[in-house]
């Protein structure tokens, strides 16, 4: 992973080139120096990116220019590039994070399998148990609002409350095992 800090020598008199790449060089120093890479990127850089403190993402051999890969593949993480001079500006690297390619040791990614194997074995069950609370539930979707975690083949009906029985008014007035509840007279006493 990649983040930036540019500036941009677009349009710019050829004049203006050196003093933009003292100040490109002027901002690797404070980099160097310890400030923030991300920090200085929202502040300073003109790049597309700044914003997001240079971020750029994920890249693999191929997707770079010649020249930026070849000095980015040779960093490691934390690294900041010297000033790089491209077709529209002067361009500053560091790496975020580096993955070796090939297959990594079991160590590295164990947590990373054990969530997956969880995660597939979880959500059914977790899909189960909300499609449950959903059917046991009272719910109106008002129009404008989209019903995003409708469970296939049992859309929300809108009823009135007041008209609708409940689930406790359908069953049967005998308390727990058979029972009689409160109030009630035992079957088969003679009174």
């Amino acid at each position: 992973m990649l983040a930036e800090f540019f500036l941009s020598t677009e349009k710019k008199p050829e004049s203006d080139i050196p003093g933009i790449e003292a100040k490109a060089k002027a901002y690797l120093e404070r980099i160097r120096n310890g400030e923030s890479f991300e920090e200085m990127a929202k502040h300073f850089s003109e790049g597309s990116t700044a914003k997001d403190g240079g971020f750029l993402g994920s890249f693999e051999r191929g997707q770079l220019s010649k020249e930026i890969e070849d000095t980015v593949f040779k960093m490691k993480r934390g690294d900041v590039s010297d000033v790089i001079r491209t077709k529209t500006g002067f361009l500053i690297l560091t790496v975020l994070q580096h993955y070796d390619a090939g297959i990594q040791p079991l160590d590295k990614v164990r947590n990373e399998i054990d969530n997956r194997i969880v995660y597939a074995q979880t959500q059914p069950e977790l899909r189960k148990y909300l499609a449950t609370l959903r059917e046991e539930s009272y719910l109106v979707i008002r129009p404008g609002y989209t019903d995003t975690a409708a469970v296939a083949g049992n859309p929300i009906v809108e009823v009135d409350p007041a008209a609708a029985p409940s689930k406790n008014q359908k069953k049967s007035k005998k308390g727990k095992k058979g029972k009689p509840a409160e109030g009630e007279q035992p079957a088969g006493s003679g009174h």
